[in-house]
């Protein structure tokens, strides 16, 4: 909110979560794209 960016506006999540059910529930309470999600591994 204060740099004034919205989900939308992200091309791509990198994140250190060891298991795959943190990303699942990330890009379900956003409405991000599985696919944009931690790209390289």
């Amino acid at each position: 909110k204060n740099a004034g960016l919205t989900i939308k506006d992200v091309d791509a999540v990198k994140t250190h979560n060891p298991f795959a059910v943190n990303d699942i529930a990330f890009a379900r309470e956003t409405g991000f794209p599985l696919e944009k999600m931690n790209n390289f591994g």
